[in-house]
């Protein structure tokens, strides 16, 4: 099965993986390191959670280009719409959770806002490739 658009989503998904690299590596990495665990280490197999992390961008980046493509998104201003509607629904829909689970606001933060950085650049370079 062809994906239509496959070089543009090959690149998106190297993009997000880049975006998070940045994000949580010299960016935020001691704040995000000290809320999301404190005093203690990570448990487990860092790679298996490489790997599933990278199985969820291209997973993420497919379902992005589906939205898209389903909304009629074709031009930069298309996907800016886009990913700030969905932008708002993660933030909307995990805000609760956050709160019963006692995440602390600055981890909220960090997630949320790569969320919307990858949101805000991989959604509109797929709506205006896909009008090319």
């Amino acid at each position: 099965m062809q994906v239509p658009g496959a070089p543009a989503v090959v690149l998106s998904i190297i993009w997000m993986g880049m975006i998070g690299g940045i994000w949580y590596g010299p960016l935020f990495r001691s704040t995000f390191m000290r809320l999301a665990y404190g005093k203690r280490k990570p448990k487990g197999d860092q790679r298996r959670k490489y790997m599933v992390m990278t199985l969820t961008n291209i997973l993420t980046v497919l379902l992005l280009q589906l939205v898209l493509r389903t909304l009629g998104a074709k031009t930069v201003q298309d996907g800016l719409a886009v990913a700030a509607g969905l932008g708002a629904f993660d933030i909307l829909i995990n805000v609760g959770h956050d709160l019963f689970e006692e995440r602390p606001l600055g981890l909220f933060l960090i997630h949320h806002s790569y969320h919307l950085a990858y949101l805000s650049t991989i959604c509109p370079f797929l709506a205006a490739v896909r009008s090319v």
